[in-house]
C-alpha cells in the first residue's frame, strides 16, 4: 500500500490521538494533553511528528527525535517514539514505509544510529523490527517517574 508521511499538523490532533489509544489502550491521556504536548514538542529544535496518510484517513505515526552528541565524531543519535500503524491497515507495509523514512530522516541529518525501544513482551514488534534490517542491541533500563 503506497502511504504518504509527512510532518503532523494541529488539525491531525484527533486522528493522532486515535492511534495512540491504539498504542496505549490503557493510557489514560486526553486530547487536551496531546494537544499541550503537540505544542511543547513542536517547538523544542530537533523534534518532529510525522504521519502516514492512505486511503484519504491517517494509518500512521512516529516521532523521531534527533539528539545532538558529542562523541561519534560529534554525530547526533536519531530516537524513535510512538511509532504505531492503524490496526486494520498493519501488515500492508506502512510500518515499513515509516521505518524507512524514519532511516532516511536521521541519515539526511548525519546521525550515527537510529534506535528505539519496545516493551519486553511486543515479540511480533520485535520480529516485525528485525524483518525491516534492525538489530537488537543492548538492553534497555529505565525508572518509571
Amino acid at each position: 500500500m503506497n502511504a504518504i508521511i509527512r510532518l503532523c499538523l494541529q488539525d491531525d490532533l484527533p486522528e493522532l490521538f486515535r492511534l495512540y489509544r491504539q498504542l496505549h489502550p490503557a493510557d489514560t491521556t486526553t486530547l487536551e494533553e496531546v494537544t499541550r504536548g503537540f505544542a511543547a514538542m513542536t517547538a523544542h529544535p530537533g523534534c518532529e511528528i510525522f504521519v502516514a496518510e492512505a486511503d484519504g484517513r491517517m494509518t500512521g505515526t512516529f516521532t523521531l527525535y534527533i539528539l545532538p552528541n558529542m562523541t561519534r565524531n560529534g554525530r547526533p543519535a536519531a530516537i524513535l517514539e510512538n511509532i504505531v500503524v492503524d490496526e486494520p491497515y498493519r501488515g500492508q507495509g506502512i510500518g515499513r514505509a515509516l521505518l524507512a523514512f524514519a532511516r532516511e530522516q536521521a541519515q539526511a541529518r548525519g546521525c550515527y544510529k537510529l534506535s528505539l525501544t519496545s516493551n519486553a513482551v511486543r515479540a511480533e514488534a520485535h520480529e516485525f523490527y528485525r524483518r525491516c534490517g534492525m538489530t537488537q542491541h543492548g538492553l534497555s533500563f529505565r525508572f518509571t517517574l
